[in-house]
C-alpha cells in the first residue's frame, strides 16, 4: 500500500511541475519616453565659406559675429529624431538694441536626417548690421520627438562686435641698400605685374596655410610646383584646421563669367590672407589652380603668355612666371621701387 502511495505522489509532483513549466515568464514593461528633445550643437554657416560653432555653457548658447558678417544658415543637431509640432510657429525671434520679438529666422527639419534642424535667417536679418548684444529665442513646443515630447524654450545670446578700427596708414618703406642683383628691367617687371605699383607686396617667409573646401585632388601638385619655384622662402601647406588657415579655396558659381578668381589682403605691404574661388565647370582644371595661386603668392596682374595669362593653359609654371615670382621673394616686403 505504501508503495502505491509513493508512486501516486511522484506522479502528482510530475504533473504539477509540467503545469508550472508551461506558465509564461512575465515580461518587463518598457519605460515610457518622457524626455524632451534637446539641442546638442549649433553651427552658423557664413556666406564667406567659414563656420562658427556656438559656445554652450550650461543651458546658455552664445554666438559672436563681427559687424558685416552674413549668416547663410545655421544647423542645429538634436538629441533624437524630431518633427515640427503641428500648428506651432517654427521661428526664432530676436530682441535687443531696439528690436523686440522680431521674427529673425525660420526653422525646418532636415528631411534626410530628422536629428538636424536648419535655421534660415529672414531677409534683412542675415547680415549683422547693428553692433550690440541680442537675445534669440526658440519658443517651447516648436518641435517634438516621436513619443510626443516637446522642446523647452531655448535662448541664445548673439554678440555683434564692431569692425576693428583701421590702423594708421603705413609709412612707405625707403629703399634698402640693394642686396640682390636684379636689373632695372626685372624691377620694372615686378612693378608692372605685382600687387602694388610703388612697393613690393608679398607673404613673409615661412608657411602659408590653406584650407580647401573643393576637394580638388591635385591641389598638392599645385603646391609642390609653386613651392619648388619659391625655393623654401615660402611654402603652401594644406591644413584641416580652419582657425589656422590663411587662404581658403572654395567653389563659387557666381563668378560664372570666368573660371577662377583670387584676392589677397595685405597690411604694411605684407600679405596676411587670401581667397581662391573656382566654378564647378573648371573644378578639374589644374591650370586654373596654378594661375590663381600665382595671384595669391604675389603676381597681381596677368602676363601676356604662360600660366599667368588671362586664359591660362597647361600644367606647368612657365619660366617667365617662375623667375618673376623668385624675384618678388628676393626683395624685402615694402621695397620702394625706383
Amino acid at each position: 500500500m505504501k508503495k502505491y502511495i509513493v508512486l501516486a505522489l511522484v506522479a502528482l509532483l510530475a504533473l504539477v511541475s509540467g503545469c508550472m513549466s508551461s506558465i509564461p515568464s512575465p515580461t518587463s514593461i518598457p519605460t515610457p519616453d518622457i524626455t524632451p528633445p534637446e539641442l546638442v550643437s549649433i553651427t552658423a554657416h557664413l556666406n564667406d565659406g567659414t563656420e562658427k560653432s556656438l559656445e554652450k555653457e550650461g543651458t546658455k548658447w552664445t554666438l559672436q559675429l563681427t559687424k558685416g558678417d552674413t549668416v547663410s544658415y545655421a544647423e542645429a543637431v538634436v538629441s533624437e529624431p524630431v518633427k515640427l509640432v503641428e500648428g506651432a510657429n517654427p521661428v526664432i525671434t530676436m530682441s535687443g538694441e531696439g528690436f523686440q520679438d522680431v521674427v529673425h529666422s525660420t526653422i525646418t527639419v532636415d528631411s534626410q536626417n530628422p536629428t538636424k534642424l536648419r535655421i534660415i535667417p529672414n531677409p534683412g536679418y542675415a547680415t549683422a548690421n547693428v553692433a550690440g548684444t541680442f537675445t534669440l529665442t526658440m519658443a517651447s513646443g516648436v518641435i517634438e520627438d516621436y513619443a510626443g515630447n516637446r522642446n523647452t524654450k531655448v535662448n541664445l545670446t548673439l554678440i555683434v562686435k564692431e569692425m576693428p578700427t583701421p590702423g594708421p596708414i603705413p609709412t612707405p618703406v625707403t629703399s634698402p641698400t640693394p642686396t640682390s642683383t636684379l636689373s632695372q628691367e626685372e624691377l620694372n617687371q615686378i612693378k608692372q605685374y605685382g600687387h602694388d605699383k610703388e612697393h613690393l607686396v608679398r607673404w613673409p617667409y615661412g608657411n602659408i596655410y590653406v584650407y580647401d573646401y573643393t576637394g580638388f585632388p591635385k591641389l598638392q601638385t599645385v603646391f609642390d610646383k609653386w613651392n619648388e619655384v619659391l625655393e623654401g622662402k615660402a611654402n603652401l601647406v594644406l591644413t584641416n584646421d580652419l582657425r589656422k588657415a590663411q587662404v581658403k579655396v572654395m567653389i563659387d558659381n557666381s563668378i560664372s563669367s570666368q573660371c577662377g578668381w583670387a584676392s589677397v589682403t595685405w597690411e604694411d605691404f605684407k600679405i596676411v590672407s587670401g581667397e581662391v574661388k573656382v566654378t564647378d565647370y573648371c573644378f578639374s582644371d589644374l591650370a586654373v589652380y596654378l594661375h590663381e595661386f600665382g595671384h595669391i603668392l604675389g603676381i597681381g596682374e596677368h602676363t601676356s603668355t604662360g600660366i599667368m595669362a588671362s586664359i591660362a593653359t597647361g600644367s606647368e609654371i612657365d619660366p617667365f612666371a617662375a623667375k618673376l615670382m623668385q624675384n618678388i621673394y628676393s626683395l624685402p616686403i615694402g621695397y620702394n621701387f625706383p
